[in-house]
């Protein structure tokens, strides 16, 4: 009889035939991602793990749960980590990806933002990186962003900074 191939499998990259007989009962396999040698018919193909993993970003070993923000690879605080990173490096690039005053543009890490009016802030942008991208985007709106050095001017009044005016004072040191 002539065989037809539908796809290879993803274990062992044998193919996999279109369709094969089981127990006198001819079933099709168009749906199937591993081989029978892989995979016997009947069985699922699910992970055996006793729950205890190791994170392949910082090498913590961790018992796997789920609720708990963690995947089988990443340990939660690695997965939020990332989640924070992705968040600060997306809202650098939004408010131009460099300091508004003096131009340092090196280290995202370096780079704060500085709302304009304190009274109009509804919460600071550090921390809160589990909000949806539109909430952000508008506080991000009331935001300058300084590097740190400039930052910490403004804090100490020897830089004016206001939108779209910036300032030294005069007896700036």
């Amino acid at each position: 009889m002539l065989q037809y191939y539908m796809s290879t499998c993803k274990k062992c990259g044998n193919p996999i035939p279109y369709r094969f007989l089981i127990d006198g009962i001819w079933r099709i396999a168009s749906s199937r991602r591993h081989c029978l040698s892989c995979n016997p018919f009947g069985q699922t193909m699910k992970r055996v793990m006793d729950g205890n993993c190791t994170c392949s970003v910082c090498g913590r070993h961790y018992t796997y749960n789920r609720s708990k923000g963690h995947t089988r690879t990443k340990c939660g605080t690695c997965s939020c980590n990332q989640r924070r990173f992705d968040v600060k490096n997306r809202a650098v690039a939004y408010k131009g990806g460099k300091c508004q005053l003096c131009g340092y543009k090196k280290c995202t890490r370096a780079l704060k933002f500085h709302h304009n009016d304190e009274t109009k802030k509804k919460f600071s942008l550090g921390g809160n990186h589990g909000r949806s991208w539109e909430s952000i985007e508008r506080e991000l709106d009331k935001c300058m962003l300084v590097c740190g050095n400039c930052h910490d001017e403004i804090h100490a009044g020897l830089v004016t900074a206001k939108p779209g005016v910036t300032q030294c004072s005069v007896g700036a040191l």
